[in-house]
């Protein structure tokens, strides 16, 4: 099993995650996209984008999910 997916089923499901670094932000959101979490990453990155309307890396990744057009149920 990939160790990204444990790892973030067992933070997601037992505690509150808070990210206090963009960097850490922006890689986060590309682990999610990389492992098909892209719902869940679409909906970090509208809010994120409602706060910083013009950020670029922020952007790159909403063009990359929809380039990819498809999102889990």
């Amino acid at each position: 099993e990939n160790d990204f997916n444990r790892i973030f089923e067992n933070i997601m499901f037992s505690t509150r995650v808070i990210i206090t670094e963009k960097e850490d932000f922006v890689d986060f959101l590309d682990n999610l996209i990389d492992h098909g979490y892209k719902e869940m990453a679409l909906g970090y990155l509208e809010s994120a984008l409602g706060v910083y309307p013009n950020d670029k890396q922020l952007r790159n990744l909403l063009r990359r999910l929809a380039k990819g057009n498809s999102f889990e149920s």
